[in-house]
């Protein structure tokens, strides 16, 4: 299985990847190995997860989910919760609920 990733970095920053172990990979990010993105924002906390079983699957929902989060930042008030549901909105069977937004802060 193959999962999208939102990370939320210490600055309030999002980081969307995909992971074959999102926990193993947020321990990666912390560790500033992951990418120079996160390595500056630590430490970074994983806000939400969504399952797949194809990397292209995906692949196709994490560009989706960084554009979400391009609205988000020119959007202070949305949250990552409206950033997720915006790529449900696209038709992706969401397996795994965000975060409420109160958990993230």
């Amino acid at each position: 299985m193959y999962y999208c990733n939102t990370l939320r970095c210490a600055d309030n920053s999002f980081y969307v990847g995909v992971s074959e172990d999102p926990a193993r990979r947020v321990h990666v990010h912390n560790q500033g190995q992951g990418s120079s993105w996160t390595a500056a924002r630590r430490p970074v906390r994983l806000v939400w997860t969504e399952e797949h079983p194809t990397r292209p699957g995906t692949d196709a929902v994490s560009a989706l989910l960084k554009a979400a989060c391009a609205l988000y930042r020119s959007c202070p008030q949305a949250s990552i919760c409206d950033a997720s549901r915006s790529v449900s909105a696209f038709g992706v069977k969401r397996l795994a609920s965000p975060l409420s937004p109160e958990t993230t802060d």
